[in-house]
């Protein structure tokens, strides 16, 4: 009930996302130790309600220092959901040292998965 009191248009990663303000969330991504929290904190933003202007670049931080495939293909649904200021960082992807993580950049980058706003 907190996603939809806090604006989630999109309950369809609640079990993948964690709780938080965009400071918080961005403090957790940058800087827990744990890939499952990092990673749960990158999900929130596939749906966040109102991330500010400077959240693509955040995460596009993030995805260059994170050691943890799985959080970076978070990070990558993340940026993509950011519309196009997110998805023109998805590029820096495809040098990735993951074949999983490169795939997924190169269909987000062709195909649209911006929320809509509504």
């Amino acid at each position: 009930m907190d996603f939809t009191l806090a604006g989630h248009r999109d309950l369809t990663w609640f079990a993948d996302q964690m709780a938080g303000d965009e400071a918080a969330l961005v403090a957790t991504l940058l800087n827990d130790a744990l890939a499952t929290r990092r990673r749960a904190a990158a999900c929130t933003f596939i749906t966040h309600p109102a991330p500010s202007a400077s959240l693509p670049d955040v995460l596009a931080q993030a995805l260059s220092t994170e050691p943890h495939p799985a959080v970076r293909e978070a990070i990558l649904r993340a940026l993509s959901a950011q519309g196009e200021h997110g998805r023109a960082r998805l590029p820096a992807a495809l040098a990735d040292p993951v074949p999983d993580v490169r795939s997924l950049a190169a269909i987000l980058m062709t195909t649209n998965t911006r929320r809509e706003d509504g």
